[in-house]
């Protein structure tokens, strides 16, 4: 089973491959070496501290050395600081936005005014309409209420493509899993 562990001084997260992430990281928290918060579920997938934005672009940076594409999901304030994040990466070529607001999505490109920024107006909840955008890129990043998390979640699974949410709900999280 591939686990990828990513240690960047005061950040330890484990990313397993999508299509069997959920076993990958249950498997590197229960290991002894695996840094983890006491008050929070052993089989969670932990990201410390909050501002880590940029400690997941060096985990794509790492993973994946050229021509990728990132698709983050929602255009609100935690997003603006994972697109600035995101363009200081220079192996992401694409950064996709998806929001069903397209005043957000217009205020997000008239802040960041750089190509590799593409706006999608659609819904966290269309799931159908978001599937060839997951499949389509390497990553994802859900920034929108943690409500959305298990569907986008199974997506993910389903087209093989990395996932970090921003968290929430631990009974959202053990619906992931």
């Amino acid at each position: 089973m591939e686990i990828t562990t990513v240690d960047q001084g005061d950040v330890h997260f484990a990313v397993g491959q999508a299509a069997r992430g959920v076993q990958a990281a249950k498997t590197a928290a229960d290991d002894d070496n695996f840094m983890h918060d006491a008050s929070a579920p052993a089989w969670f997938c932990f990201i410390y501290p909050l501002t880590y934005t940029i400690k997941v672009s060096r985990f794509f940076q790492l993973r994946e050395a050229k021509n990728m594409e990132i698709l983050i999901l929602g255009a609100g304030r935690m997003s603006q600081g994972l697109v600035y994040d995101f363009m200081k990466n220079e192996a992401i070529t694409k950064i996709h936005i998806a929001d069903r607001d397209p005043a957000a999505l217009q205020a997000m490109q008239g802040r960041f005014d750089d190509p590799r920024l593409t706006p999608h107006h659609m819904a966290a909840d269309d799931l159908k309409a978001l599937a060839p955008l997951v499949k389509r890129v390497r990553g994802m990043v859900s920034a929108v209420p943690y409500d959305y998390n298990v569907a986008l979640t199974e997506l993910a699974i389903e087209n093989g493509t990395h996932m970090v949410d921003l968290g929430g709900n631990n009974s959202v999280v053990q619906q992931q899993l």
